[in-house]
């Protein structure tokens, strides 16, 4: 149902967000084949256009900084609640946990703060990075820093064992 953009941001002209689903988690994905995993964060993105509705999924990797975005086919508002669905079986498969935002019901305060850190809404990264506040750098900057941290433990834990198999082996 989801096909890879070539872009990594979403035009919003004509374009209206009407839901908005970001992941609890950041689960270690691999943007392709053959890469590294690094954390990402999930993020579901529901538009009307017209008379239609198409669903994005998007993911965020705060380490490098790249954006991923899959688009849906435009379908009839009466078919959402089903591709709502596959969307979230589609982020939960790469190992995401979705939450509802609650857009469609925000204030308009809250609807421009959810929209100002949605990195699929910016053409240029570094527009989106000087739309943040200096506390959700630091925030985001603690994470990168926690799953880094990890991936050298988790590194340090695999070479262990694999010594350890390696002398094993020579008894």
């Amino acid at each position: 149902m989801f096909e890879q953009m070539k872009d990594s941001y979403i035009e919003m002209a004509d374009r209206q967000l009407v839901h908005l689903y970001r992941s609890l988690n950041e689960p270690a994905i691999s943007m392709t084949a053959g890469s590294q995993a690094t954390p990402a964060r999930g993020y579901m993105m529901v538009f009307k256009a017209q008379k239609k509705i198409q669903i994005f999924v998007g993911l965020y990797f705060p380490q490098t900084k790249e954006r991923m975005l899959f688009e849906s086919k435009a379908f009839p508002a009466e078919q959402l609640h089903d591709n709502l669905s596959q969307g979230e079986t589609f982020l939960s498969d790469m190992g995401f946990l979705v939450d509802n935002t609650h857009f469609f019901s925000a204030n308009s305060d809250q609807k421009n703060e959810m929209m100002r850190t949605l990195p699929f809404l910016y053409r240029e990264m570094d527009l989106y990075l000087q739309a943040l506040t200096s506390s959700e750098m630091q925030a985001s900057s603690r994470k990168v820093e926690a799953a880094q941290s990890r991936d050298r433990h988790v590194e340090l834990q695999r070479t262990f064992l694999e010594q350890y198999l390696t002398l094993i082996s020579m008894l």
